[in-house]
């Protein structure tokens, strides 16, 4: 029952522990196998909760769930990862000092880095607007927007699948940076749109590219990083990625309030389509990973 945040990323624990327990050519698939249980968890979960409420109230409901987290704690205890990183008596502010000149040193990463922050900026903030244009825009109460949920977790479901069906693309850099220049225009699309099937279909589709995009984008910086600074290069990549997503909805939301939801969405599609389209026209290194 415990899906974590409403968003289609997973914690950084989970993202850390999958080179050292599959191989490296199956990072791409791990990653997108996690993605989908994750999604599949926040699809079902609040099904559950909400039959959990009606046969024994917020009690039951919030007991059950903490019930859950005990399958974690045991799938943890048991796992046997491939490394270990060896023990140091460096200080944590070391060791990050250590990560962050590793990350910058690695040009690719850095630019990964930026890239995953922008994603979630500009990403994000669709998922947490749904409420505002189903109330206000499309006049569908919370039925509606239970639908529009759903739309947006299949859409991520099939992206997973789709991700993991094209794992082995030689060129997943530049995949991932025309993927998000399609997800901007869908983005527009929704944000513009007031026929609710067409924005059905743009959200299952934003939905589907948004896990494409992070699934990518975490698995390049899995493969571009050593076994010994992979802790503190995910430490790095995961503050940077899920920065993005309160910061994003903090300045989107509050334009949405003083503007329009409509406006604040095209704002962010034309942001991150401007980032994708100079990372492209660039000679970045992260296209040669």
């Amino acid at each position: 029952m415990s899906a974590g945040p409403a968003n289609p990323s997973e914690g950084l624990p989970t993202k850390a522990l999958i080179p050292g327990l599959v191989g490296r050519k199956d990072v791409p698939k791990a990653i997108a196998l996690n993605s989908i249980q994750f999604n599949l968890a926040r699809t079902i979960g609040p099904l559950l909760a909400a039959a959990a409420m009606a046969a024994g109230g917020m009690a039951l409901c919030f007991g059950l769930n903490g019930i859950s987290f005990l399958a974690v704690i045991v799938s943890l205890y048991i796992i046997r990862a491939t490394f270990t990183p060896p023990k140091t008596g460096e200080s944590v502010l070391t060791g990050l000092k250590q990560g962050f000149a590793y990350v910058k040193s690695r040009g690719a990463l850095w630019q990964l880095t930026i890239l995953g922050f922008v994603s979630t900026f500009c990403g994000i903030p669709l998922l947490t607007l749904l409420p505002i244009f189903a109330k206000d825009i499309f006049h569908i109460g919370a039925t509606g927007f239970s639908y529009l949920v759903a739309t947006s977790g299949a859409g991520s479901i099939t992206g997973a699948l789709l991700y993991a069906a094209l794992s082995h693309n030689k060129h997943r850099a530049s995949l991932v940076l025309w993927i998000q220049i399609v997800f901007a225009v869908l983005l527009s699309g929704f944000a513009v749109s007031r026929i609710l099937p067409l924005s059905h279909v743009a959200l299952f589709l934003a939905g589907m590219c948004l896990m494409i995009m992070f699934a990518s984008i975490t698995s390049l910086v899995q493969l571009g990083t050593t076994e010994e600074l992979r802790g503190r290069t995910m430490s790095i990549f995961m503050f940077a990625f899920r920065g993005g997503m309160p910061l994003g909805n903090l300045i989107f939301g509050y334009t949405a309030e003083h503007l329009s939801p409509t406006i604040a969405l095209l704002i962010a599609s034309v942001l991150l389509a401007s980032v994708s389209a100079a990372f492209l026209l660039s000679n970045s290194g992260m296209k040669r990973l």
